[in-house]
């Protein structure tokens, strides 16, 4: 999709997750909350979750300075823009808030220089941190950059003052909701989800982890034994525009008789908002969306036809047919 759309996406809205009670069954339960334009809006002196989707989008990158300047993703850098914070490398001498050798570190633009004392840990919430008044700021100590084929990208940080790290994790919203603990993912994420991805924006989830291990372990363990059971904190939409000569070259191609094929790792309802738009897709066309799975038995092959916005599953047992022979017109 990205040959599609334009490189720089622009940040739409932020969606937390958000606490309610459920009076009728006696349970408390987790939805997404309103949309946030501002992180004025976040409510991050008292709720954790809000606190921790900035500490999220301001830490979870790769970015870096290059002669002075920050370079990197264009989505990174839209993110670190939206929590009014930056990036800097501070001198040998603040080394010691951290207890590490030269972590990269972020911090709220024009905050004052720290005065909080090393030996004052801290092992409350982070929104108590702030609370506190103590400068938020953010040790980035290990990166696990992002893999297409893990769809995600990591950080191990520390945050001044406290106690222990954290593992931050952003990616695909199915893989991330794959890793979270259950009872922390929303319960309309996939009808949201859905309803962004019809729209044609690209959404990212968020979600972190407490980690209780020492600086030592922390650099030398795999990614897998700690990215799993993270706690689901909320979701970040971005637009996706169309470059603005992406109809014109597709009608080209059309024209020419060349067939036209969308590569994608979007999620596969943006990628058909996407299609539509360029008129890749004609608007009355009649899409298929294949998954393939391998269950232990009985082998089950499944599609689903996706017409004006329905969908219909036809699920077949393989062990039924000696030979299977499909043919399917890729339309993406």
């Amino acid at each position: 999709t990205g040959t599609l759309t334009e490189d720089g996406l622009d940040l739409q809205c932020v969606l937390p997750i958000l606490h309610s009670y459920d009076t009728t069954n006696d349970l408390q339960q987790i939805e997404f909350g309103s949309e946030i334009t501002e992180v004025t809006d976040l409510n991050w002196r008292e709720d954790e979750a809000h606190s921790m989707i900035i500490v999220c989008m301001a830490a979870c990158h790769t970015l870096t300075r290059i002669n002075g300047e920050l370079a990197g993703d264009p989505l990174d850098l839209k993110m670190l823009a939206f929590t009014q914070y930056e990036l800097y490398e501070p001198a040998a001498s603040e080394q010691s808030n951290f207890d590490m050798l030269f972590p990269t570190i972020v911090r709220p633009i024009n905050t004052p220089q720290q005065t909080v004392s090393p030996l004052g840990r801290f092992s409350g919430s982070v929104s108590s941190l702030i609370a506190g008044h103590i400068p938020f700021e953010i040790g980035i100590v290990r990166q696990l950059p992002f893999s297409s084929s893990l769809q995600r990208t990591s950080v191990i940080v520390r945050i001044l003052a406290k106690d222990s790290f954290d593992l931050l994790t952003k990616g695909s919203p199915e893989k991330i909701a794959e890793l979270s603990r259950p009872e922390t993912i929303p319960k309309n994420f996939n009808e949201i989800l859905s309803s962004y991805a019809k729209q044609g924006y690209r959404v990212l989830a968020l979600a972190y982890k407490p980690l209780e291990l020492s600086y030592v372990k922390i650099q030398r363990i795999e990614r897998e034994k700690i990215e799993h059971d993270l706690i689901f904190i909320g979701l970040v939409v971005m637009e996706n525009r169309l470059k603005p000569q992406t109809e014109g070259v597709l009608k080209i191609l059309s024209n020419a008789n060349i067939r036209t094929i969308m590569c994608t790792g979007d999620n596969m309802l943006t990628a058909l908002s996407v299609a539509r738009d360029c008129d890749m897709i004609p608007d009355d066309a009649k899409i298929i969306v294949v998954e393939a799975s391998e269950p232990n038995s009985p082998p089950i092959f499944s599609y689903a036809q996706v017409y004006n916005r329905r969908v219909r599953e036809v699920r077949y047992d393989l062990s039924r047919f000696k030979s299977l022979d499909i043919t399917l017109k890729l339309m993406i």
